[in-house]
């Protein structure tokens, strides 16, 4: 079991159990550490995943609604969210960007904090490298942390 003093062992114990879709023994294990999600950026981003999958709906319904209005924010973090539950990170990352294009204050900022969850969650572990050497970034998340930067330096 994870080290309940650790942070970093926690997140990725409870990342793990959600990523194997054991979401009942994920709630458990983060139940007791929920308190911490407002001071830990990581504990929040798991406590908005365990909610995204909890997002029901169907991805035609909510594309139609955006078609018919692209600031239709509320079907567009919808479909985000469902993009969220079905690990299509990319696709949910595209959508919180658009929000977030649009207007990056909408919903006490939830659109980004969503993106930075979503980071979170797909920075794969740090590997060990030599003193002085800097470790590799995955691609993916670098190209998206820089989209999020160019976004919200705009």
């Amino acid at each position: 079991m994870a080290n309940q003093d650790d942070d970093d062992a926690q997140f990725a114990y409870v990342r793990a159990l959600l990523l194997m879709g054991n979401m009942a023994q994920a709630k458990a294990v983060f139940g007791p550490h929920a308190t911490k999600a407002l001071a830990v950026r990581k504990l929040a981003s798991l406590e908005l995943w365990m909610t995204a999958l909890q997002t029901t709906g169907e991805e035609s319904t909510l594309q139609a609604a955006i078609a018919a209005n692209k600031r239709d924010f509320e079907s567009r973090f919808a479909l985000a969210q469902l993009r969220m539950r079905e690990q299509r990170w990319t696709d949910a990352m595209d959508e919180l960007l658009d929000i977030l294009m649009r207007d990056r204050a909408w919903g006490d900022e939830v659109a980004r904090k969503c993106f930075v969850a979503v980071l979170d969650i797909i920075t794969p572990p740090t590997p060990k490298v030599a003193e002085g050497q800097v470790p590799p970034e995955d691609p993916t998340v670098a190209k998206y942390r820089r989209r999020l930067s160019s976004v919200i330096l705009s």
